[in-house]
């Protein structure tokens, strides 16, 4: 073979791989997935805020839950109980609990990772002394289709508890929407990429963020894990060509949307206007959804069979979760606040948009970048969730903290465990035997 010939081949090798190359970032094809997998471990989820390339490796190779251990900072002067959290592993401590007179008498569902000695993730059941009195193991073992992360790299986020004591849950990076009963068996599993929210409409389903990836929303049978309905956001702009709310993230340039830092819409919660509320709404059906984009500072309400958006706001809060009809006609929403602090809570009457701030976290150094979210109880009291802290927080009509649950992991090193969701639930809500 001449120098010419050596040339050549060696051109057309280039060209070859240059041309691989090209494809390979273009349709994704082989050894794409395996080059992707290696880029993010190295360089992280852009969630994981200050997590470096060790606490990865001691995370998804050691077993330490190193991805999510958080800072925390008790509040000076506040005396904490010490609460053991059953079946936990040797490596964590006990949570501290602190509780006045002023808090809500009942139950508190925690949900989070508690790196139990049978799994990461799980919640746990707080009587109203602060006492835990059952616990659920929950995870996406022994599914019959393929599971894509790891238990490890999840995030338990989206829950829903029935009164025979079994738990409806997702996963951020899971494949599954799942039943567990009381005693962590799985009553049914549903495949698809469920997440983020798990909501009761009152009349047998809930909804849930999925299956696809972020582009819509599912409402499931609550006894057979059926999908009853999808409401995708395609259909939605499609029905409201009158108002592009939900376009705002498409370059104009190219028509392609912009899916970094957050996705083109994000979608983090589809709250049904359940029927017992329905009076103190007259311009909205039962039935419609209220929902929140995180990436696009909106929420707003649908028709989830027309389609049709009857009201919507964006700009009030920023990366928010957790919209929530209230009795008295008003909506609260937890505003996560990004990149300002703290989160606070926002409520805002959908009849003339008149809004304010019913609790700012500056006092309290409460804030979470991700996540979160809020539950107005009986007595008046706000039960909020900070998941990057940790914590859940309970505080009276004038701002005086009354209970406060610390997912602590190590007391020596101020780490925490985040708190994904919390849900009070009324004495007698559950029928079953507990601990």
């Amino acid at each position: 073979m001449n120098r010419i010939q050596k040339f050549a081949v060696f051109y057309l090798a280039a060209l070859l791989f240059l041309g691989w190359g090209i494809a390979i970032g273009k349709y994704n094809v082989f050894p794409y997935s395996i080059l992707a997998g290696i880029k993010n471990f190295v360089v992280g989820d852009p969630a994981e805020i200050n997590v470096s390339f060790v606490d990865r490796l001691m995370n998804d190779f050691a077993g330490k839950p190193t991805r999510n251990l958080k800072r925390w900072k008790p509040r000076d002067g506040r005396e904490y109980q010490q609460v053991a959290i059953p079946g936990a592993s040797s490596s964590r401590g006990p949570a501290r609990i602190y509780q006045n007179d002023r808090s809500m008498p009942g139950h508190r569902l925690v949900v989070g990772i508690f790196d139990f000695d049978e799994g990461l993730h799980g919640a746990i059941l707080l009587d109203e002394h602060g006492n835990v009195v059952h616990k659920w193991v929950l995870h996406e073992l022994g599914l019959d289709w393929e599971v894509s992360h790891p238990e490890t790299n999840k995030i338990l986020l989206g829950v829903h508890p029935l009164s025979d004591g079994s738990l409806i849950f997702t996963f951020i990076n899971g494949a599954s929407i799942q039943r567990f009963d009381s005693s962590g068996n799985r009553v049914w599993a549903t495949e698809g990429y469920f997440n983020h929210s798990v909501v009761s409409d009152g009349l047998g389903n809930v909804w849930s963020v999925g299956p696809g990836n972020f582009t819509g929303f599912s409402k499931i049978d609550i006894e057979t894990g059926d999908v009853e309905q999808e409401v995708t956001f395609e259909s939605i702009m499609k029905s409201n060509p009158e108002l592009d709310i939900l376009g705002i993230r498409q370059d104009d340039s190219n028509r392609e949307w912009i899916d970094q830092g957050g996705g083109r819409w994000h979608p983090n919660d589809a709250d049904p206007l359940l029927p017992e509320l329905a009076e103190h709404f007259p311009q909205f059906s039962v039935g419609d959804l209220l929902i929140s984009l995180r990436s696009l500072n909106l929420v707003f309400v649908v028709d989830p069979n027309s389609h049709e958006i009857k009201w919507w706001r964006v700009g009030l809060v920023r990366r928010q979760h957790d919209p929530d009809w209230q009795p008295d006609g008003s909506i609260t929403i937890f505003d996560n606040n990004m990149h300002r602090e703290p989160s606070r809570i926002v409520k805002v009457d959908p009849k003339d948009l008149a809004h304010k701030v019913i609790f700012d976290g500056t006092d309290e150094n409460l804030y979470t970048r991700n996540s979160g979210n809020h539950q107005m109880l009986p007595n008046g009291n706000i039960l909020m969730t900070v998941s990057q802290q940790g914590r859940v927080v309970e505080v009276t009509p004038d701002g005086e903290v009354a209970f406060e649950f610390l997912n602590t992991y190590d007391a020596d090193e101020d780490t925490a465990l985040p708190v994904m969701e919390c849900i009070y639930l009324p004495e007698g809500f559950f029928d079953f035997k507990e601990f």
